[in-house]
């Protein structure tokens, strides 16, 4: 019989202990499962049957009593674990009668579990938690595996070094280096999907809890664990130190801007996203007197705007990036540059990075054409990608119309394709694609120091190092292997480095990410290196030496910089989804 048939059973008249019993002994598994599911169909039942709830329940204490295999017990465990969940979740408790005492008596029975278990069994997945926690203290890696394993709190003893790391946290002074640290990782458990794993033993912590001295740092962790908590956008950001707001007065412009060779004749366009006012590319295409044509691509000059050292371009580095939330974006430079004097806004004059490119009469780039160039454009057109596409594909022939028509030719062609209309969308992502290829290999020639965007997957030799590092719980059990995988795909991730490695994702041998310098900050950053390098033309060694050094840390901390990013995205995004968070910016 299936478990389903034995819950029938059960809820039938014919129930009785002896048969129950009878069924725990020939197929305890799904006689396990058909107890719970029926436990939660008599309570929910608005006359239950106190009786038959009763007896169910007994019987099953009574086989823990009498059972000592320990993976029986722990079959009984997860399923009681499983039906206390629903019962908390799914019932509020002035609407049916018994719930608290019936959560009790399964409590004990889960108590009695442990005790029985406890003497013979390492939980390996603990000790793995606890070597990151402890050891590595790696809130980033940490951060990944709590998020991608939504049941790593299921079990008991996984949850058993929740209740460490709070015993740990309250015997500290809350404003030390060590306390922060763990009320960091008590907070990242208690805003993700574990939370309600970890709340079937609320009452421990309070009790660890109120022993001490209430202090400010117990009593934020006291209000995280109530039903209504909430979390300010200070304590959120203050946690993984993202900042909003700059109050920084205005720079000025701080290049001899007479470098900038003058291409207002030729205006470009820029194509984004409905109401998007931070534009950092924009194109341009025209016809040459040969029959051969110029495409320029022109990049916001953060060079021409923010002096490298400066207030500005510190608070810049700080942040790494700009941050997109879904009600809206924390920019990684203030407004009047994000929004203003960088973003290429139509109607306006601008200073920017331009790639040049001749194209041939069949839209196809000539090769060895490239050329980089700081120039001073006008910005004909903001676009968003609907108005494009009207033009594209419509049978309009204005001068507008038809550069986006060759446009669109010459990005068809890249991957030797047809000259065929694109949707402006895979247009612009080519036309992205192409300097970012361009200036990686030109700079991988020259071998003068430059931040490449590189991807790799796992190889052999990561994979070892893995299995190395963490030998104890390579061969353990299926939760630390499943956790072991998500290590292993964080070496799978888009990183910045200063080595000209291969972009697997991509399929380039080299690759950069000079096209964002006003949302990204390694863009910024080799904005600055071409301006030294390229524009201005100093190559000595003092001035190559001297970018090696700072680009030496720099890629390391970007890269963290970014995971913690996306770390505080992913909390903030599931704290306003469960209107748990108290915005003030």
């Amino acid at each position: 019989m299936n478990n389903k048939e034995i819950k029938k059973d059960i809820l039938s008249s014919k129930y009785s202990e002896d048969k129950l019993n009878s069924y725990l002994e020939k197929d305890f598994r799904n006689t396990v499962i058909a107890i719970c599911n029926a436990i939660y169909t008599i309570i929910c039942r608005t006359n239950n049957n106190k009786l038959k709830l009763d007896s169910l329940i007994n019987s099953l204490e009574e086989y823990v009593d009498r059972e000592d295999d320990y993976n029986k017990l722990i079959h009984v465990y997860k399923k009681m674990a499983d039906l206390i969940i629903r019962i908390d979740k799914h019932l509020p408790k002035n609407k049916y009668s018994n719930i608290k005492e019936l959560l009790e008596r399964l409590k004990v029975i889960i108590v009695k579990i442990e005790k029985k278990n406890k003497q013979n069994y390492v939980d390996k997945t603990a000790n793995l938690l606890e070597k990151i926690i402890y050891e590595e203290k790696d809130i980033i890696k940490l951060g990944k595996i709590i998020k991608r394993q939504k049941d790593l709190f299921k079990d008991r003893y996984r949850r058993i070094v929740f209740e460490d790391l709070l015993k740990k946290y309250v015997e500290l002074d809350y404003r030390s280096e060590e306390a922060m640290y763990y009320f960091k990782v008590i907070s990242l458990i208690l805003s993700s999907e574990n939370r309600i794993y970890v709340l079937i033993d609320k009452e421990k912590y309070i009790d660890i809890l109120s022993k001490h001295k209430k202090s400010k740092g117990v009593s934020l962790v006291l209000s995280k664990l109530e039903k209504d908590y909430t979390t300010s956008w200070e304590e959120l950001s203050k946690r993984y130190d993202v900042r909003y707001g700059f109050n920084i007065p205005e720079e000025k412009d701080i290049l001899d801007n007479t470098n900038h060779l003058d291409m207002c004749m030729y205006p470009s366009i820029a194509i984004d996203d409905e109401g998007n006012q931070c534009n950092d590319d924009a194109f341009c295409l025209y016809p040459n007197y040969d029959g051969t044509y110029t495409l320029r691509i022109d990049i916001s000059s953060i060079p021409a705007l923010v002096r490298y050292g400066s207030l500005i371009d510190r608070q810049a580095y700080k942040r790494a990036e700009t941050i997109y939330l879904s009600d809206g974006e924390i920019p990684m430079y203030p407004e009047f540059i994000s929004y203003d004097r960088g973003s290429l806004l139509e109607n306006n004059e601008r200073y920017v990075l331009s790639f040049f490119y001749r194209v041939d009469s069949n839209y196809d780039i000539i090769d060895d054409s490239f050329e980089i160039k700081a120039c001073k454009t006008k910005i004909a057109y903001n676009l968003s990608h609907e108005q494009a596409n009207i033009l594209l594909f419509g049978k309009s022939n204005d001068n507008l119309s038809i550069m986006l028509k060759k446009l669109s030719y010459v990005a068809s062609k890249m991957d030797n394709g047809k000259p065929q209309l694109m949707d402006s969308k895979n247009i612009v992502q080519k036309f992205m694609v192409l300097p970012n290829r361009s200036v990686s290999l030109m700079f991988k020639r020259l071998g003068y120091p430059f931040i490449y965007r590189i991807h790799k997957s796992a190889d052999d030799d990561v994979r070892t190092n893995i299995n190395d590092e963490y030998n104890e719980f390579v061969n353990d059990n299926t939760m630390c292997r499943k956790i072991l995988k998500i290590i292993e795909t964080n070496y799978e991730e888009g990183l910045y480095s200063t080595e000209p490695n291969i972009h697997e994702a991509l399929g380039y041998e080299t690759y950069g990410n000079i096209t964002k310098p006003l949302r990204n900050y390694p863009s910024a950053i080799d904005e600055y290196i071409i301006y030294d390098t390229i524009i201005n033309k100093r190559n000595d060694n003092k001035t190559l030496y001297s970018w090696e050094e700072i680009l030496k840390e720099m890629c390391t901390y970007i890269n963290d910089r970014i995971r913690l990013n996306k770390l505080f995205q992913s909390e903030y995004e599931s704290l306003m989804v469960k209107n748990k968070i108290k915005r003030k910016w």
